[in-house]
């Protein structure tokens, strides 16, 4: 039987060939997720339905991992306990705009979120009906974008230049004592006025071109610099293409001339994301004298979409109590997780299949009891005890869920092989 070198070919194809070095971390944590579902009769039993479909592995999943096999404290999280990060949780949605799960997924009750939830139509509804499982709801919207605005700006005393910077809180954020979500990625908008006049703006990632904001000690630089024309520029670089209007893309070749930065603080007693401005030194004074930053909370936030276990998701509210009418939102994981060895290598684990029961009672929402109404879900999720998900799945034979129908619903996580 011919034996293989597992790292040493990841080390080939990721290093050797000159790919990124982050290749070599993708392949070596690549899981893959299943997700099925068999849909019965709760009455008979008999099974009527069923359906399988490939998962997203969101971001969490990763940190997850490490946290487990390391077991000591997360400056994040505190104290590891094995038992939390366990898998214990499913929940379910019926939003039907998110085709495509985002590896930036999650779940916090205690956001808001710009993720809106226009469910599916129930067939031959003439309109979209039951968002969050309750009647009178066609749609749960989400939260409208955040403004903060930050006048007098300049400091009269502060003097600007290569070296020198001012920081500035993001004053919505701030509010939040403890909190490390960042802006929502690629919604980060700040711009520069004066005299009430708009200045310059710096876009952070806005256009779709993958940016994240990280907890990265050098910050996060802006993707794009656009002075308005006939004005002089306010921020770093002094690349001369903006003398008078005019833009400035940043990337790997100039952002270290870049010193303007969304960044999150460390500094104990002062933590929270801040945005660093490194002004062109300007000795007749100041060229802005107000900033208006605009972004999203909570765009990957998925609660708005989850149908809880009873009742319905009002919409609104950071509790349980608010928003389920104090009613568990999530499916506990069957104890008795199922393992299988690995047909291929020696190895003894190679899968773990977690399952939960949506039983006859469970999951109806605020539908009607002669059966004509029901749910159609369109989305899955996968927790472990902490809330953290682990895995998120949109459906692609969303399933129709009232007292007349129950689900026998197995999430199965996979290894790498080769």
């Amino acid at each position: 039987m011919k034996k293989h070198n597992l790292f040493s070919r990841i080390w080939s194809k990721a290093l050797r060939k000159g790919t990124s070095p982050t290749k070599l971390v993708d392949d070596l944590g690549t899981l893959r997720g299943e997700f099925s579902y068999k849909k019965y009769d709760p009455k008979t039993g008999i099974v009527i339905a069923e359906s399988k479909k490939v998962n997203t592995l969101v971001n969490q999943a990763k940190s997850n991992l490490v946290r487990l096999i390391s077991q000591s404290e997360s400056p994040w999280k505190g104290t590891i306990d094995p038992d939390d990060l366990r898998i214990q949780r499913m929940r379910f949605g019926n939003a039907s705009q998110f085709g495509t799960p985002s590896r930036l997924n999650y779940y916090q009750l205690n956001e808001p979120s710009t993720r809106a939830n226009i469910p599916l139509r129930q067939t031959g509804a003439t309109a979209t009906s039951f968002a969050g499982g309750k009647q009178s709801q066609v749609t749960i919207p989400g939260e409208s974008g955040t403004t903060d605005t930050i006048l007098d700006a300049y400091d009269s005393n502060w003097t600007p230049g290569p070296n020198d910077t001012k920081i500035y809180e993001i004053p919505t954020l701030a509010a939040r004592t403890g909190y490390i979500n960042p802006p929502s990625h690629e919604t980060f908008v700040v711009k520069f006025y004066l005299s009430d006049v708009l200045v310059e703006t710096l876009t952070f990632g806005e256009d779709g071109d993958g940016i994240v904001y990280t907890r990265s000690s050098s910050g996060i630089p802006p993707t794009q610099i656009e002075t308005v024309t006939g004005k002089d520029p306010v921020v770093t670089p002094d690349d001369g293409n903006r003398d008078g209007g005019g833009i400035t893309n940043i990337n790997s070749s100039n952002e270290d001339q870049c010193g303007t930065r969304l960044f999150y603080d460390y500094t104990t007693g002062s933590t929270g994301w801040k945005l660093k401005v490194e002004e062109i030194d300007d000795p007749s004074g100041g060229r802005f004298d107000k900033i208006v930053m605009t972004y999203e909370i909570g765009k990957y936030n998925v609660i708005n979409s989850v149908v809880p276990k009873e009742g319905y998701n009002d919409g609104v509210g950071t509790t349980e109590l608010e928003r389920y009418q104090g009613n568990s939102d999530w499916y506990p994981v069957i104890s008795g997780s199922e393992y299988r060895d690995c047909d291929e290598d020696f190895i003894d684990d190679y899968s773990v299949t977690f399952s939960v029961n949506m039983t006859g009672p469970y999951g109806n929402g605020d539908t009607d009891v002669n059966l004509n109404e029901y749910i159609k879900y369109s989305e899955a999720f996968l927790f472990n005890g902490l809330d953290d998900m682990f895995s998120i799945v949109a459906l692609p034979n969303p399933f129709d869920k009232n007292e007349g129908s129950a689900y026998y619903i197995s999430w199965t996580i996979l290894a790498p092989i080769n």
